[in-house]
């Protein structure tokens, strides 16, 4: 089972790192000294990151390998990668949120009067590891929920990208080349059916005894009597 056309997929995941960035740009504008065209490339970094690693780490190889259950290991092995995976976006995120936190902290700082803690915003990833559910700003928050709801949506789009089962998918695709290979090729020996020997005609009988069983095949159960 797999989309016949894999554009809807890819505008999702275009739309997705276009838009957080675009939304986030506003978030990490104030503390870059070009703006918004700086605070909209950081956000956009973060979320060509957050997208990409959701799509390709946790749907596409994680999940769809957890669904094999012919194989215990690889299902294992993808269920500690896919959680690993998510603790790593889940910290991108906080971390990305402290940020916003941190530039707000330091704005109204320097507004005051104060340097005491300027610093504190190179260092975003200590601040998340030390407190990381420590988010004191509503923007902050905003981002990190923007974050974590993208990611998801970017792996459900890896997850159905191609079948639920590494592999599948493109059997079935060479399976659904050749059904429509042999179909043609039928289609001209049925026509030509005067002037085959008695051999030939018995090839092209089993020819079509095999695209029907494709077909049964690609059909799947239920779908024949």
């Amino acid at each position: 089972v797999y989309p016949k056309s894999h554009i809807l997929h890819f505008s999702v995941l275009a739309a997705l790192v276009l838009f957080e960035g675009l939304a986030n740009a506003y978030f990490f504008s104030k503390g870059s000294d070009l703006g918004l065209l700086g605070g909209w490339l950081q956000a956009i970094t973060v979320s060509f990151t957050n997208v990409i690693a959701a799509f390709f780490l946790i749907g596409f190889i994680g999940l769809r390998h957890m669904s094999n259950r012919h194989k215990p290991l690889i299902s294992g092995a993808a269920a500690a990668g896919v959680a690993v995976a998510i603790a790593a976006l889940i910290a991108l995120n906080l971390t990305a949120s402290h940020f916003r936190d941190l530039l707000e902290l330091n704005a109204a700082t320097l507004a005051l009067g104060g340097a005491e803690t300027t610093g504190e915003v190179l260092t975003p990833v200590t601040e998340a590891r030390q407190n990381p559910f420590g988010i004191q700003t509503l923007e902050a928050l905003l981002l990190f929920i923007l974050g974590t709801t993208f990611a998801a949506i970017a792996a459900y789009k890896g997850r159905t990208f191609d079948d639920a089962i590494p592999g599948y998918g493109a059997v079935t695709r060479r399976l659904e080349a050749a059904s429509r290979d042999l179909e043609k090729t039928l289609e001209s020996g049925w026509k030509d059916a005067k002037k085959l020997s008695q051999g030939e005609l018995e090839q092209l009988v089993a020819a079509k005894d095999l695209h029907e069983q494709i077909c049964i095949d690609l059909a799947g159960p239920g779908q024949h009597g």
